[in-house]
């Protein structure tokens, strides 16, 4: 990392660490943001030191993970074989066993 961030004047991180040496190596950085929530991977202290912000974008990725886990619960579902449209058809047409088991 210390290679691209020489001659940055951001950095956009993720889940990379910001460790000292990269905030030192990186004489033109003016700013550092974070992609969500937590800093506990970037050197507050060293950032600090060198002047350089420390900004973080919570909730930026909300609905992404909303979506996924949506669809997670779906797939599990399809692949439990407990479709949606298991509990609303019924597994037979509507008419034949009713009319087989009339009363006596």
């Amino acid at each position: 990392m210390l290679d691209h961030v020489r001659d940055a004047d951001a950095v956009i991180s993720g889940m990379d660490i910001i460790a000292a040496d990269v905030i030192e190596a990186a004489g033109r950085l003016k700013v550092i943001a974070k992609h969500g929530v937590g800093t506990d991977t970037i050197d507050l202290a060293a950032a600090r030191a060198c002047g350089i912000p420390v900004v973080c974008a919570p909730g930026s990725n909300s609905r992404a993970v909303a979506e996924r886990g949506d669809a997670v619960q779906r797939v599990d579902r399809r692949l439990r074989g407990c479709a949606p449209d298991r509990f609303t058809r019924p597994p037979y047409p509507s008419d034949s066993r009713r009319a087989a088991r009339k009363p006596p």
